[in-house]
């Protein structure tokens, strides 16, 4: 017994058992079976089209068993979120972007692309970047200002020897080396790795090089933590024919004069002045002047604590 459309009726038609059986009785027939048919929640058809609503036990008590798709939404109004908050959860920003949201505003954003991956934290009215990190097959970047390398400041490892880069506005600040070296960038100064000063007494200088040729300057290499006593110093050039240099302890040259640097040999600054040091004085390092192209200068001091 099939489903028939109902007769629609007119006035003083006349009724008889044959019409009403066909239209009313056997109707409600093929309604009740279909009924019968479905069991406890029996196979639903004509789903494919996905016009239907689904439902899902409000308890939790069935399980999902495909994959929930939500809506892309937006910052006021996320895609996946809750119903006595509706303005915070999770949207997608862009392609392969999502993004945490609260009370309306971003918080935090994820990305990933065939090289690099990363997460950006935005201020508490989600418009200004605060920090970003982004990896990829030879990178790591921690910025402030941008999700951009070109930042107020960064700090980047470069391939995978391990060099560290501190930077601020897109350019390399200062260098950390595999093997430990800290270089200055801006002010041409190298600090010595420690792991390599051996016995008892310290080994304080470093090297002050710019392949274009260097040019009078005083170099900060540090702080004494200590007192103690400058023992002897000596110091090198590369390049060039000639400079002069010194160093001084607080604001005092620990040599008379400056020491002249003819050669390119290790030379010894021979008798010194203001050898004391007081815990808490800086340790600078001195090209008076140079003569040529000179790249490379250094200067050692052995100092001994007291």
């Amino acid at each position: 017994m099939g489903w028939t459309n109902p007769k629609t009726w007119g006035v003083a038609e006349t009724v008889d058992d044959v019409t009403m059986n066909l239209h009313v009785r056997d109707n409600l027939v093929y309604l009740k079976n279909v009924v019968d048919t479905l069991g406890d929640h029996g196979t639903l058809t004509g789903l494919a089209d996905d016009d239907h609503i689904r439902y899902f036990d409000k308890d939790g008590s069935k399980d999902m068993t495909g994959v929930l798709k939500a809506i892309a939404g937006s910052v006021g109004a996320p895609g996946m979120t809750f119903v006595i908050d509706p303005d915070t959860g999770l949207y997608r920003v862009s392609a392969d972007r999502y993004g945490l949201v609260a009370g309306g505003r971003l918080l935090l954003s994820g990305t990933k692309s065939d090289t690099n991956a990363g997460h950006t934290f935005y201020s508490a009215d989600g418009t200004a970047y605060l920090t970003a990190l982004i990896v990829d097959a030879n990178y790591t970047y921690l910025s402030h200002g941008s999700s951009n390398v070109n930042s107020h400041f960064y700090i980047r490892n470069t391939t995978a020897s391990g060099t560290l880069r501190l930077g601020t506005a897109g350019i390399d600040r200062w260098v950390i080396a595999a093997g430990g070296d800290l270089e200055s960038i801006a002010s041409n100064l190298k600090i010595p790795n420690t792991k390599n000063v051996l016995g008892l007494r310290d080994m304080y200088g470093g090297c002050l090089l710019d392949s274009s040729g260097l040019s009078a300057i005083t170099a900060r290499v540090g702080e004494f933590q200590w007192a103690g006593t400058v023992l002897s110093a000596r110091a090198r050039r590369i390049g060039g024919t000639g400079a002069t240099v010194n160093a001084q302890v607080g604001t005092l040259d620990i040599r008379s004069a400056d020491l002249s640097l003819t050669g390119t040999a290790w030379t010894d600054f021979g008798a010194l002045q203001n050898a004391a040091i007081a815990d808490g004085e800086d340790l600078d390092l001195q090209i008076a002047t140079v003569t040529g192209a000179v790249t490379q200068i250094a200067i050692i001091l052995e100092v001994a604590r007291l």
